[in-house]
């Protein structure tokens, strides 16, 4: 289907960064767009006889900022100041990515405790899914040096859920020099008790900037807390 007319898109070249003069050329010389991708409002756009349209053959995968409002690949978001990328698609449907990268979930999730350590980076997107502790125990570990975001796309949100909430537990636990950024998805856990709690944080950095949280939240006075 055409864009409509006053139409902005974002751009970008598979082999490397580009501008405006690079687009024009290649809108000048269809011969060149199949090398290339352009998004207008997350889906992706497609180059004939003169005009550029959406291509609804070819859907352009899972892309948006790290809180979700931005759809448009390579821009930045003014309310979480992130960059909209693609995620990677997360089939697995018992364990959760714990290397560097942005994952979107597919499905369902149940797991046992799953430990991000030092120097990764994990953005994980629930897409509406759910996420539930194997064993009703701990089940996002942020080990000193690793970074945890949590978002979701969904107009109905998924959820991470620990333990019940009337029993010692905890569903994250962001250690010391951990950092937790919370963007959107239900949390929940026990009681803070001890390290309980839907989360436990222990001198680390945490920011709850979307999202909803169903239980109790223990935080030590040495952790850095933004509510944004």
């Amino acid at each position: 289907k055409p864009l409509e007319e006053g139409a902005q898109i974002a751009y970008s070249l598979k082999t490397a960064e580009t501008n405006l003069e690079d687009l024009q050329a290649i809108s000048g010389n269809p011969t060149n767009w199949d090398s290339t991708w352009v998004l207008y409002d997350g889906q992706k756009v497609g180059y004939a006889e003169g005009k550029f349209f959406v291509d609804t053959s070819a859907p352009a995968g899972h892309i948006h900022c790290l809180c979700g409002n931005t759809t448009n690949a390579g821009i930045t978001c003014a309310d979480c100041g992130s960059k909209a990328v693609e995620w990677t698609e997360w089939e697995a449907t018992d364990t959760l990515p714990t290397a560097s990268g942005h994952y979107c979930l597919t499905g369902d999730v149940t797991t046992g405790a799953v430990t991000v350590t030092d120097g990764a980076n994990v953005a994980l997107c629930l897409h509406g899914n759910d996420i539930i502790s194997k064993n009703g125990w701990k089940l996002i570990n942020v080990e000193k040096g690793a970074t945890v975001t949590i978002t979701d796309c969904a107009s109905e949100p998924g959820s991470i859920t620990g333990a019940s909430k009337d029993t010692y537990g905890l569903a994250l636990r962001v250690n010391e020099g951990g950092v937790l950024n919370l963007y959107g998805g239900t949390i929940s856990g026990g009681k803070a008790a001890g390290v309980g709690g839907s989360i436990y944080a222990s001198n680390c950095k945490m920011e709850l900037a979307g999202g909803t949280i169903d239980g109790d939240v223990n935080v030590t006075e040495s952790t850095q807390l933004t509510l944004s």
